[in-house]
């Protein structure tokens, strides 16, 4: 296995286990909540398969673009009832552990496009605002969070490069 291959399979592990403690943390309101079980049933899935993929060695570069189209979803369905800028920040920053900004960069512009969708027809916002503030409070705090954020992530990608060389 090259470094890189090597690298990808040891922050695959963790984000995978980082993954199941939110998919575990999910169940609690599961339990009070049955319309949730579905999508607790497939983040238990999900985690599942990701899981025997990476100790079996499969899929190792597969397996980051898995994580990022699933933390797109999540991100689509935390947001359809009502639109949470921390969650959808949270969900997004797992996939800064990648030597590569790409992950991050596509999941969080899909998921700002996803606000974006959501705060013009009309879903509510946590915290609630109106108005103009809407667009502060939930679209341009995560397109500035999600640059800083990217920038980091650029910077980290160079530095993984130099120290390879």
């Amino acid at each position: 296995m090259d470094r890189t291959n090597e690298l990808l399979w040891q922050r695959n592990k963790l984000v995978i286990i980082i993954f199941w403690i939110m998919t575990l943390s999910s169940t609690i309101p599961a339990l009070s909540n049955p319309s949730v079980w579905v999508s607790s049933g497939v983040g238990f899935v999900v985690a599942a398969v990701l899981t025997i993929l990476n100790m079996k060695k499969k899929g190792i570069r597969l397996i980051p673009w898995i994580i990022t189209l699933y933390s797109v979803l999540i991100c689509i369905f935390v947001n359809l009832s009502s639109v949470e800028a921390v969650t959808t920040i949270f969900i997004c920053s797992l996939l800064l552990l990648y030597p590569s900004y790409r992950y991050f960069l596509i999941t969080m512009v899909l998921n700002l496009c996803n606000i974006f969708i959501q705060i013009t027809i009309g879903t509510p916002a946590t915290p609630p605002a109106t108005g103009p503030l809407r667009y502060i409070h939930e679209f341009i705090i995560v397109l500035l969070i999600g640059l800083l954020l990217l920038v980091v992530s650029v910077l980290n990608q160079k530095q993984f490069k130099k120290t390879e060389e």
